[in-house]
């Protein structure tokens, strides 16, 4: 969000994932804080491509809902 969407849209571009900057940026603007932060947290690494791109989900155990994602490639 700091950069702009044109970042977002290179990674989804990158990921193969079909989302432009203007629409990444408004899904930013629509999500909701959550009033408090999870207190149980679920972790899990996965890799989009075997040896080159990796992300980790960040999900909130007890409210069954995703927290974040982060991706790392080479």
């Amino acid at each position: 969000m700091e950069f702009g969407g044109r970042p977002a849209a290179r990674l989804c571009h990158r990921l193969r994932l079909a989302a432009g900057r203007t629409r990444l940026l408004r899904l930013l603007e629509a999500l909701a804080v959550p009033d408090r932060a999870p207190r149980v947290l679920g972790v899990d690494e996965f890799a989009f491509r075997k040896g080159c791109i990796y992300g980790t989900v960040l999900v909130d155990a007890e409210a069954g809902r995703g927290v974040d994602v982060c991706c790392a490639g080479c």
